[in-house]
C-alpha cells in the first residue's frame, strides 16, 4: 500500500510514553489509547464534570468536531491514534502509473489522494480514470488537478 508520513512524538504531545517512543505505524496501539481514555475518564469523574471526549483522528484533523463540541460546552482532548508513513513501495508508484493500463484507480482518503497526486505528477500526469470515496477525497483530487469519474 502507498501511504504518507506524518510522524509525531506521542510522549512529547501527551506526556505518556509509547512503546516505540514515536508513533510510526498506521494506527497507534489500541491498548495505549484505551489507557489514555481511562485516565481522562477518571479525571472527569473525580472532578464531577461532564466526561472529556477523546478525539482520535490524526493530529490536527479534529478541529471541526472539536469546535462543535466546545460550542456545546463539552470538554475535549485530542489523542491522535493514527499516523501515516511512507510505504516501502511508494517510490514505485510513478512507474506503476506509467507502465500499466489501469481500468480505474480508487482513492479512499484525502491522504491517499496526496500520495496518488505526488506519484501521478512524477509519472508525467498520465491519463487515468480515478474513482473517489468521499467528498474530502474528491476535493483533494480536484485541487491536485484530477477529476474523479465517480
Amino acid at each position: 500500500a502507498f501511504s504518507v508520513s506524518s510522524v509525531f512524538s506521542f510522549e512529547e504531545s501527551w506526556g505518556v510514553s509509547s512503546p516505540s517512543r514515536n508513533c510510526q505505524r498506521t494506527a497507534f496501539p489500541l491498548s495505549r489509547c484505551c489507557k489514555l481514555f481511562s485516565r481522562i475518564s477518571m479525571e472527569s469523574t473525580a472532578s464531577n464534570q461532564y466526561p472529556t471526549i477523546a478525539l482520535t483522528r490524526e493530529l490536527g484533523k479534529n478541529v471541526k468536531l472539536e469546535k462543535l463540541l466546545l460550542a456545546q460546552g463539552l470538554r475535549v482532548q485530542e489523542i491522535p491514534c493514527i499516523a501515516f508513513e511512507d510505504g516501502p513501495d511508494r517510490t514505485r508508484l510513478p512507474d506503476a502509473l506509467k507502465e500499466k493500463n489501469w481500468e480505474y484507480i480508487v482513492i479512499t482518503s484525502p491522504e491517499a489522494a496526496d500520495v496518488f497526486l505526488d506519484g501521478w505528477d512524477k509519472a508525467g500526469r498520465p491519463a487515468v480514470r480515478v474513482a473517489s470515496v468521499g467528498s474530502g477525497t474528491e476535493q483533494a483530487l480536484r485541487q491536485g488537478g484530477v477529476e474523479a469519474v465517480f
